[in-house]
């Protein structure tokens, strides 16, 4: 008798602020195994065809082994889930992707947790930490404590690195911050 494997291959959108990475990745036999991901391709949330456009470049980047993938999980920033849903003024920006690329949209995850649940899955246990994205204009500062996101803070960039998180840390006044920054 010969052996099957269980094998499907998806593709993945995290769409950051400023830019937009495509990933390619599969689960055999329950095993997730990332193939290939894109280079972060800038885009601009001024137009609503604008993230298409990157995210087609970013989804050309992944080559012929993703042409004929249309299932997709989208990675988004904080802003853009209240609960479990996506916020109504992001659906319409989402339609047209999927439209335009003919994605076949399986779900999302919000980027900061699916980060927590990586570092749990690596480190054995929750962590608590502070996490410092940087963007071109901002630095994001989210405070996580036993693997829950407690509070993020949004400081603006000012051309002094230090400054910029000691302001977003100062918000946190009166909480114990852990020992921890994380970087990404």
């Amino acid at each position: 008798a010969k052996k099957t494997t269980d094998q499907r291959v998806f593709l993945s959108l995290d769409i950051g602020e400023e830019t937009v990475t495509a990933g390619l990745w599969k689960i055999e036999n329950n095993v997730v195994e990332f193939l290939k991901t894109s280079s972060p391709i800038e885009w601009k949330d001024t137009s609503p065809t604008d993230l298409a456009e990157a995210a087609d470049v970013a989804l050309g980047e992944l080559g012929q082994d993703a042409d004929n993938v249309h299932d997709i999980v989208f990675g988004l920033q904080e802003s853009w889930v209240q609960g479990q849903t996506i916020v109504a003024d992001r659906k319409p920006v989402l339609k047209i992707l999927k439209e335009q690329l003919e994605l076949h949209p399986l779900g999302f995850v919000v980027t900061t947790e699916a980060l927590l649940h990586y570092l749990q899955a690596e480190e054995g246990g929750p962590i608590s930490a502070v996490l410092l994205q940087y963007t071109t204009e901002h630095i994001i500062v989210t405070l996580v404590k036993a693997g829950k996101v407690m509070r993020t803070e949004q400081v603006g960039r000012s051309g002094d690195s230090i400054a910029d998180v000691l302001e977003g840390l100062t918000r946190f006044a009166g909480t114990t911050l852990p020992s921890r920054m994380i970087v990404y």
